[in-house]
């Protein structure tokens, strides 16, 4: 039996998608069709930001790939890479395609329609899952609980395609690789405390840029620790905020599958379709604001406390979740509102953060424009930046 596995985002080994792979199929080849070169509107948008990340991930992945199972990643270079996908399928014979389910809609996937092609979810802790708020979703995990795949660990044969192949840099793989397991030994000292320290800089899981990359898989991380757990725990139970930040990013992405959104609408189109219609007019109309789109992504608005963030955000390609509420807030009341407000939030966090460009970044900024207590709420500069330095004890 062989099987061609078409990667989107999922650049790990213990995905869900490559362990049904190798677990059902002897010859097996794995493809990575790059949006770089099929889709013009994801292209603009790489383009303003850095890739330096996601070029280290599929370094890291492709290293992997080939050290444990001795499969090459190929990379497919196509404005049509459906085409490329069945020429494989037909030259090699393949009996089964695999394809990894984007984190976004459905109008921004490769359409392989006139395919027989399996769609694999490898982002949720379980697929079948439908609840749409956090804890509906955490108690749900709790109530069913699902056991991680093991891989057989069979030998399997890489179909071998002509493609190019990703080169590997071994001494930069092994840096990440190195960088992944300080993270995650990270975690387990600060998960005790998690729900004291979580909204604390230091205290941050830091897992965000690692999940969007594919590099570290959710559900392995959360059913290590919800199959230790009860099958009820109530809400104040120290894991629980970790449980509700991880439901979180799984709704972001199922609400951005659901909707259809994706690179290809316009940020007007993505809020019309996620706001009430009450905060979608309120977004729409414009005010006098103290500072343009330029000087706000350049950092030179003039606010000192504001432009320090921005430029930290540019150095270190990552902010703490309060300060991106705070950072929206400054963006919409600067700019004076309008749909220019919200593009321009996106957009800071989509050119400077190794996590931007997700469905949690969407969804996180237009969340933030809507209307609590009628009117966008607006983060104190002060408490904000006093529950973010505060220290872990």
């Amino acid at each position: 039996m062989s099987c061609l596995v078409v990667l989107n985002h999922s650049f790990r080994i213990d995905s869900r998608i490559l362990k049904k792979a190798l677990n059902d199929h002897s010859s097996v080849a794995v493809v990575y069709p790059s949006p770089w070169y099929y889709s013009k509107k994801e292209r603009s948008i790489l383009k303003k930001g850095s890739c330096k990340f996601h070029e280290k991930a599929i370094n890291l992945f492709a290293a992997d790939l080939k050290n444990k199972f001795g499969l090459d990643l190929y990379l497919i270079k196509s404005i049509n890479p459906a085409d490329d996908i069945r020429s494989i399928v037909e030259e090699n014979k393949i009996s089964e395609v695999f394809y990894d389910m984007p984190l976004f809609g459905k109008s921004s996937w490769i359409n392989m329609s006139d395919m027989q092609v399996s769609v694999i979810d490898s982002d949720s802790y379980d697929p079948e899952c439908t609840k749409m708020t956090a804890k509906s979703r955490w108690v749900y995990w709790l109530k069913n609980k699902k056991s991680t795949t093991e891989f057989k660990y069979k030998n399997v044969s890489c179909i071998e395609l002509q493609l190019p192949k990703i080169k590997i840099n071994e001494e930069k793989a092994r840096r990440l690789r190195e960088s992944i397991h300080m993270l995650e030994r990270r975690f387990e000292c600060i998960l005790a405390k998690y729900h004291i320290t979580r909204n604390h800089k230091e205290g941050s899981s830091l897992f965000s840029r690692y999940l969007h990359h594919g590099l570290i898989d959710a559900g392995s991380i959360l059913s290590g620790i919800i199959n230790i757990l009860p099958n009820f725990v109530q809400k104040n139970h120290p894991v629980v905020p970790f449980l509700r930040q991880m439901a979180f990013r799984e709704i972001s992405i199922r609400k951005t599958r659901i909707n259809d959104l994706s690179f290809n609408n316009t940020i007007e189109e993505w809020a019309e379709k996620l706001l009430d219609r009450k905060s979608f007019n309120n977004l729409i109309t414009p005010f006098s604001g103290r500072f343009t789109r330029t000087q706000f992504l350049s950092g030179t608005t003039g606010i000192n406390s504001l432009d320090n963030e921005i430029h930290r955000l540019i150095s270190e390609k990552w902010s703490p979740n309060r300060v991106r509420m705070w950072l929206s807030s400054q963006c919409y009341y600067g700019i004076g509102g309008g749909i220019d407000s919200l593009e321009t939030i996106i957009d800071l966090f989509n050119c400077y953060s190794d996590d931007g460009q997700s469905p949690n970044n969407y969804i996180s900024c237009i969340s933030t424009m809507r209307m609590q207590y009628g009117k966008v709420m607006n983060y104190n500069t002060e408490r904000t930046f006093k529950l973010v330095n505060d220290k872990i004890k």
